[in-house]
């Protein structure tokens, strides 16, 4: 599926925001502040975190860059959630920095939370061949990672996973997608960037890179 809400940012509807914020459940883990928001952050369960996730998503600029919240396990995950749900992320077990986003008009969530993302080793961004790999440079200057390897072209992939409407609409504004996977620079040493023809390998490749 995908969403018109992806190529526009527009705020919320109020109902939703609500709707979204009655989800939320879990531990005070924390305050963050940026650009005149000041809220707690919450640890959640796998299933708040899922359910708040997918209904975000739908209304996410951008959202198409997000994996929808099938493709991962939360419940085997630490999940952060703000106060009001229209924001979060979620670090697994392994190390890997999944579903990072943010429903908020104000910038700077990425940066406010910083500190919570310690045990955040590796990650994986989807790229548009057209598109700027704003989230590539946002992870590299701000937290720390730098790029280990990347696939060529992962429309078929996606097409199979996602569906024709998705990968259609992706490739119409974005050019053919690839990934790129990304180690925190203190734990990877090598220059390199291995480029991989599956998506699959690449990530098992980075799985298995000791950190």
């Amino acid at each position: 599926m995908h969403s018109e809400f992806w190529y526009k940012r527009t705020d919320i509807p109020p109902a939703e925001k609500l709707r979204i914020k009655e989800m939320v459940k879990g531990e005070e883990a924390g305050m963050i502040e940026f650009s005149g928001v000041r809220t707690i952050l919450f640890r959640v369960s796998g299933d708040v975190f899922w359910a708040v996730f997918a209904l975000n998503r739908q209304y996410l600029y951008h959202g198409e860059f997000t994996a929808p919240a099938e493709d991962n396990d939360y419940d085997v995950s630490d999940n952060y959630l703000t106060a009001d749900g229209l924001a979060g992320f979620s670090i697994t077990k392994t190390g890997w920095l999944t579903s990072l986003f943010s429903n908020y008009m104000e910038k700077g969530f990425g940066a406010a939370v910083k500190p919570y993302i310690t045990n955040a080793r590796r990650l994986v961004c989807i790229v548009g061949e057209n598109s700027p790999a704003a989230l590539v440079s946002f992870y590299e200057r701000v937290y720390g990672f730098r790029k280990c390897a990347a696939t060529v072209d992962d429309t078929e992939i996606m097409q199979k996973y996602y569906g024709d409407e998705y990968i259609d609409a992706f490739t119409a504004h974005n050019g053919k997608p690839y990934h790129v996977f990304m180690i925190r620079s203190d734990c990877y040493k090598y220059e390199d960037i291995k480029i991989f023809g599956d998506y699959f390998e690449a990530e098992g490749f980075v799985e298995n890179i000791m950190v």
